[in-house]
């Protein structure tokens, strides 16, 4: 991936009569930068001479207020979902609301009839992440930060190491958990799933870090 986006930043480079880069890092050596990202979730925030800029949504979304209920689930389209996520989302019946566009025609059968509510539209984050007690995702970026931005604590289901790092500044930051789903035989219990949602301390603390 590191030699594609390089490529890449060649390509432009060379286009606007720029010298091109010999490695990805240079790109930090620019005259000007934007660094699209929560500081909470940059991996260079030690380093870095100023503060990340913040990502830029296209709206804000509605700050949670303590009265969310429920757990929303978004895995991200793709990606298979392991059939043992799906018999954990299951145990969690009418209390989980999940979109996982993945998710094949059985898996979608075990959901439906447990009681989960399986969405066919993306929800509305910005207006609706407010109304869950839990975000469960991928720990994907901009899931991580419109959650964050909303006050929601998080449960970070992660793929691969850079998931790894959005997971870990959130549990980091007290906002949420880490779970390295791409580690050979780790499985996500109900229970834990349960606890997050019902644990008011880490929904007040979410929501205070969003302020």
């Amino acid at each position: 991936v590191a030699s594609e986006v390089e490529a890449t930043v060649n390509q432009v480079l060379l286009k606007f009569g720029g010298k091109p880069i010999g490695r990805l890092p240079q790109l930090f050596e620019a005259d000007a930068s934007f660094v699209s990202t929560l500081a909470i979730l940059d991996p260079y925030r030690a380093v870095r001479k100023r503060r990340a800029d913040g990502p830029l949504p296209p709206v804000l979304p509605d700050p949670a207020t303590g009265q969310g209920s429920g757990v929303f689930a978004y895995l991200s389209p793709g990606v298979a979902v392991p059939d043992h996520l799906v018999e954990t989302l299951s145990q969690l019946g009418p209390e989980l609301a999940v979109y996982a566009p993945a998710l094949s025609d059985g898996q979608k059968a075990a959901l439906a009839s447990a009681g989960c509510d399986c969405l066919q539209r993306p929800l509305d984050i910005a207006r609706d992440l407010k109304s869950f007690a839990l975000a469960m995702h991928y720990g994907v970026g901009g899931t991580s930060s419109m959650a964050l931005l909303a006050g929601v604590p998080q449960l970070a289901l992660s793929l691969d190491i850079e998931k790894d790092l959005n997971g870990r500044a959130l549990q980091d930051a007290g906002c949420g958990k880490l779970i390295m789903l791409h580690r050979a035989g780790t499985k996500v219990e109900a229970r834990l799933i349960r606890e997050m949602a019902g644990d008011a301390h880490l929904g007040a603390h979410a929501r205070e870090v969003a302020r």
